[in-house]
This record gives C-alpha cells, sequence and structure tokens, in this order.
C-alpha cells in the first residue's frame, strides 16, 4: 500500500485489488462489519464520503439481528475515487457475508432531487414486497432504466441461492433519514421498520 494518496486524475478502480494498491485501509477508508443470526444481510458498498448517508442507513436496518456490512470511504475529498461498481465489487469479506446469506438487501445513493426509492434486482417477488411495505411507510418507489441492478454480476444477483434486492435511495431521502433531530431518527426508524418487515416476510417465505 502507498503511503501516500493518489492524484485525483488516478484511473477508477477496477477492482478491490486496485483500491488495496492505492489507498490505505484504516486511514483512506475502512470496512465495517458483522454477521447476523438471521440469515439477511444488508449491505452499503459506498458509505462514508462516497454515497453520503447509506452506511448510516444500512446500520439501522440491520439492527442487532441481521448481518451488516459497510465499505466507507473516508478520504477528506474525493471519495468517488473508491467508487467501485457493484459489478466489480469484490471486498473479500463482503463477498464471504453475501454469498452466506439468505436473503440481501445492498443499499446505494443516487443524485435523485425527489423523495424517492429506486428498487433494482432481479427477483421480482422481494422487489414488490419492498415496494409494499415502503408504500405503507409513506416513501415513494419506482423502477428506474437508470438504476435497474440486473446485471447478473451485480452484488444483489451475483449469489445463486440468495434473494437479493438493490435500493438506491435519493439524495432527498437519504438527507431526510440521517438528520440528527427527532424527525429525522423518527423517518429512519420508519424506513428501517418498512425494510425489515419485508426481509423478515422473505426469510419466513424462503423457510417454507
Amino acid at each position: 500500500m502507498n503511503g501516500s494518496r493518489p492524484p485525483p486524475s488516478a484511473k477508477p478502480p477496477a477492482s478491490y485489488a486496485d483500491i488495496e494498491r492505492r489507498y490505505r485501509e484504516g486511514r483512506d477508508y475502512c470496512v465495517d462489519w458483522r454477521p447476523g443470526a438471521s440469515g439477511a444481510l444488508i449491505m452499503a458498498p459506498h458509505g462514508g464520503g462516497i454515497e453520503p448517508g447509506t452506511h448510516r442507513i444500512a446500520h439501522a436496518v440491520a439492527g442487532k439481528d441481521h448481518g451488516y456490512y459497510a465499505f466507507i470511504g473516508a478520504l477528506p475529498s474525493g471519495n468517488r475515487a473508491l467508487h467501485l461498481p457493484s459489478i466489480r465489487f469484490n471486498e473479500p469479506r463482503a463477498m464471504t457475508l453475501a454469498a452466506g446469506a439468505a436473503v440481501l438487501v445492498v443499499i446505494h445513493g443516487c443524485r435523485e432531487k425527489q423523495r424517492i426509492v429506486f428498487i433494482g434486482g432481479r427477483d421480482a417477488g422481494l422487489r414488490q414486497r419492498m415496494a409494499e411495505r415502503l408504500f405503507e411507510a409513506g416513501i415513494r418507489t419506482a423502477v428506474s432504466e437508470k438504476f435497474p441492478g440486473r446485471h447478473p454480476r451485480n452484488l444483489c444477483n451475483r449469489f445463486p441461492s440468495v434473494r437479493g434486492v438493490q435500493l438506491e435511495l435519493s439524495t432527498a431521502l437519504r438527507d431526510e433519514l440521517t438528520k440528527e433531530s427527532v424527525g429525522g431518527s423518527s423517518a429512519l426508524a420508519a424506513f428501517s421498520s418498512a425494510i425489515r418487515a419485508a426481509i423478515n416476510e422473505e426469510i419466513h417465505q424462503c423457510r417454507l
């Protein structure tokens, strides 16, 4: 690992090995993870300054029973340089956790200004469960061709035995969920409860 940070014009990483060569874990980025007992895993592969708010939201959704994983960008600026697309994301701890999950929810952030969640992934049943529970919580959802999450190498689709979904949270929604206020805390609790309800239904279905 290099002792100094690469220039802003450095070529985007093609794999986690590129990130390891260019950056230092514990200084430029960190990996926060823990296994869970439920069979579900909540991931934020672009946390910290990469897609702000996503790892905090994933942590809240995971609670104490679901597994949790976050790759957290910690550069003073330019954290987009640490963005490894989902189809190429291969950090070893993430791969081990995801391969052993029954249900996988991958949380991303997009720059849309409206308060919305774009639901993607190849598992139509899990997408529908998520949409229904979020609707009940007063959160608008949609399917977007910009964020389909349908590539077979996408994190949420990569493991054949894992039921996965991708959630792209808009800037407006992430800002609301992560506000350091009672209102923000309540919004995050409602969002987390909706996602957890869909996960619990899916886990129950998987066990039938």
